[in-house]
């Protein structure tokens, strides 16, 4: 039997690779076989009907067959708003869980602003440090999607330089009100990954249930629902996780 990864060949990779997110949202679209379906759903009890009726059969019997006939279609609508409703239930879930992680993003950078304030006299920051924290002072944190990804790995970058800087001057690590709030800053990360799994899975079945086929598509690709993007590492954590920076 032939392996099916091709383990037997030579051509296997040493270096290994690393593996990215592509942050897009794909819309979800149907075929014209989709709309066929939906369309022969209500028509396939027409035809016999037609010719129950053209073989001047009694009245009675083509309206029982058109009647039995458009079964398949009503059901299929019930099915659909089933569908519907399933999707939008899981809309909010993901909602919910891109909220969570968001309160716990914005408590993070109330922290770091705590930080600078305390250490800015002390430490030189650069320039970029100070524009973030304006740029995401009293904002609103972004719910869901690659507006949340990017406000949750510039938080990160933004939290991972005041770390740097301070590795500089072991004395203010010391500090006691520096050093609770270096704990709590470790806390929320501990608080934060767990929040990133939950939403990354509520992401994921969303994104499953929208390609599931016929019901659950069309009424997606109705509706214009896209699929949706996961949380996703810094690249730069990648790197250094991986040694390549130190």
């Amino acid at each position: 039997m032939a392996n099916p990864l091709g383990g037997q060949k030579d051509n296997i990779s040493r270096e290994g690779m690393n593996i990215y997110v592509k942050q897009k949202e794909i819309a979800i679209t149907v075929g014209i076989g989709s709309k066929l379906f939906e369309i022969w759903m209500w028509l396939w009890g027409v035809i016999p009907a037609i010719i129950c009726f053209a073989a001047k059969t009694p009245i009675y019997i083509p309206v029982i067959v058109l009647v039995v006939g458009a079964l398949p279609g009503i059901i299929f609508q019930v099915k659909k708003v089933k569908a519907k409703n399933a999707l939008d239930t899981q809309m909010q879930k993901i909602q919910h869980d891109a909220s969570l992680v968001g309160n716990y993003y914005q408590k993070k950078l109330a922290i770091i602003q705590d930080l600078v304030k305390i250490v800015d006299k002390s430490i030189d920051f650069d320039k970029s440090t100070y524009e973030t924290i304006a740029a995401y002072r009293g904002g609103s944190t972004p719910q869901s999607g690659a507006q949340l990804n990017e406000y949750a790995q510039n938080v990160d970058k933004l939290s991972r330089s005041i770390n740097i800087a301070l590795e500089n001057y072991p004395n203010l690590e010391s500090h006691r009100h520096i050093e609770d709030l270096m704990q709590q800053v470790k806390y929320l990360n501990s608080e934060i990954v767990a929040a990133r799994e939950v939403y990354n899975d509520s992401v994921y079945m969303w994104n499953r249930m929208v390609y599931r086929w016929p019901t659950m598509m069309i009424v997606a690709a109705k509706n214009g629902y896209t699929t949706m993007i996961p949380f996703t590492v810094d690249a730069d954590v990648i790197e250094r996780a991986s040694g390549s920076v130190l």
